[in-house]
């Protein structure tokens, strides 16, 4: 008899860590998609700016939408992009012309009762003229 209430212990308890482990898993999952999706569209607007070059690149904002199937509902994400330039004035050599661009992404991740998240990238693009 002792035995069978051992077991019965045991294996509740063990479902329960288990049960909880899958949760925090799917939601680290959850996570680290939005993270990534962040990354990318923080570089591909890097990109943009770096190819338009020293003259081109000009401040920007956006907005994409990422729609994702969850348990077969099509939830949308929407990630905020804006790219900063600004001018560098303290340069070590006063002939370099230097701009300084910053592209910040802010997203939701779906995590109810959390701040948005921000992804932000710098760089520095040199007259080359």
């Amino acid at each position: 008899m002792l035995e069978v209430v051992l077991a019965s212990l045991l294996f509740a308890t063990l479902v329960t860590l288990l049960s909880s482990i899958w949760v925090v898993h799917a939601r680290a999952q959850s996570k680290a998609a939005h993270l990534l999706v962040a990354a990318d569209l923080a570089d591909l607007e890097m990109e943009r700016a770096i190819d338009a070059g020293f003259y081109g690149v000009t401040p920007s904002t956006g907005s994409y939408t990422q729609i994702w199937k969850v348990r077969g509902e099509e939830i949308p994400y929407r990630f905020n992009t804006e790219v900063k330039v600004t001018p560098l004035t303290k340069n070590a050599d006063p002939s370099l012309a230097a701009k300084r661009v910053v592209v910040k992404v802010s997203y939701s991740d779906g995590i109810p009762n959390t701040p948005p998240r921000t992804f932000t990238v710098e760089s520095v693009i040199v007259d080359a003229g």
